[in-house]
């Protein structure tokens, strides 16, 4: 009789939170939108008003001497990454630590997370995307995977008020898991305080540990004590401004200079440590509209990857460059093409860039030769 008891329970709690909470958040949303023309001044001046409480990051003195004595604290999401959304960083690590199918389901729960307030909205992403995987494999995936596209969304403005400080900690609602192994190894971060998940042994479950979803300006207070950290980093958000106003300066981070803004956006030559691998599958961001469109290229992709690896099998090399290039392979040649008049005991060595496993074949193509390719893979997808 127990297990009835607990399944209607949940069947109950299941109902009451996408049916009954989300239908009523989903109504607000259409009124507030449809009064949005209507009032459309009174409301940014009073978004204006709320966002002025607080200096914004580009006045922050960043030459003071001082501050390389100082303790900074802030959030990864909206604050050191322009992103306005982390919906893509679970796509990867669902994409690559868990497979195709776990990815296209994170995908179809787009049609209903809009609908979903931010707490509810993380919950089931996690619950998606981390349920049933390995410690090591999502460890694995924050290691090799998620830093090249952390790197490309830094925001700069941030970063060079983060970068002056000696002490960084960050507080976060995104689960540590995903984000420790790229702070620590390259953002230099002290520590790192965030949202722990539920795990069976070796294996996530996908829920949160009891503690729940990690509220900023609490672990702040229970971090720090009494004392105050010395430089506050948020967005723009009401529940950033209770964060940062317990640190003795505060600064936010507009959501719009992080989207519009050039200077904003981090050139390579500054990354704070350069990008030496990536294991990764996917050489784009997939947000919502970039996957879609993947999962719609996929049927052709693969009837056209068939017809490709079959001339590239069967057919002499020229004529294999000659029909590929009739289904849409361009290859470009630049610097000096190597001599093949070389002795038997001298050889060229070709570093690939690792973008995706095409480096070794579009190599092998080119040259009109086979060559010796190493390859390793963390991730589900080949």
């Amino acid at each position: 009789m127990v297990f009835p008891v607990v399944f209607l329970k949940l069947a109950d709690w299941v109902l009451y939170q996408l049916l009954a909470n989300s239908c009523y958040r989903a109504a607000r949303k259409v009124r507030n939108y449809g009064f949005f023309l209507r009032n459309q001044i009174p409301r940014s001046s009073s978004q204006q008003q709320a966002a002025s409480l607080f200096p914004s990051a580009s006045h922050c003195d960043v030459g003071n001497n001082i501050r390389s004595s100082q303790t900074l604290v802030c959030d990864i999401h909206g604050v050191l990454l322009r992103a306005k959304t982390f919906f893509p960083y679970f796509m990867l690590l669902a994409f690559e630590a868990g497979g195709i199918l776990r990815a296209f389901l994170l995908l179809l729960s787009c049609s209903f997370l809009w609908v979903l307030d931010y707490e509810l909205k993380l919950r089931v992403m996690i619950f998606i995307s981390f349920c049933g995987l390995r410690k090591k494999d999502i460890e694995s995936v924050g290691r090799a995977v998620l830093p090249k596209f952390y790197l490309e969304n830094l925001n700069l403005q941030a970063y060079e008020v983060w970068s002056k400080t000696s002490s960084r900690v960050v507080f976060t609602s995104i689960p540590r898991v995903m984000v420790e192994g790229f702070l620590k190894e390259y953002m230099a971060v002290d520590d790192v305080v965030g949202t722990e998940l539920h795990t069976v042994g070796n294996r996530f479950t996908g829920l949160l540990s009891s503690s729940g979803l990690l509220v900023k300006h609490k672990a702040l207070k229970a971090y720090f004590g009494d004392k105050k950290p010395d430089v506050g980093l948020g967005s723009s958000s009401l529940h950033d401004h209770h964060f940062i106003s317990l640190c003795k300066e505060a600064y936010v981070v507009h959501k719009e200079d992080g989207r519009n803004n050039q200077s904003c956006f981090m050139p390579r030559d500054k990354y704070p440590k350069p990008l030496i691998f990536h294991d990764g599958r996917l050489a784009f961001l997939p947000t919502p509209f970039a996957t879609l469109c993947m999962f719609l290229w996929l049927p052709f992709g693969i009837v056209l990857a068939i017809f490709r690896i079959l001339v590239g099998i069967c057919l002499p090399y020229r004529l294999a460059i000659f029909w590929g290039s009739l289904s849409g392979v361009q290859l470009t040649f630049q610097g000096c093409f190597p001599s093949s008049n070389l002795e038997q005991k001298k050889g060229v060595l070709y570093v690939c860039t690792h973008r995706t496993l095409l480096d070794p074949v579009f190599l092998s193509t080119a040259l009109c030769k086979p060559l010796t390719a190493v390859t390793y893979s963390l991730s589900k997808m080949s």
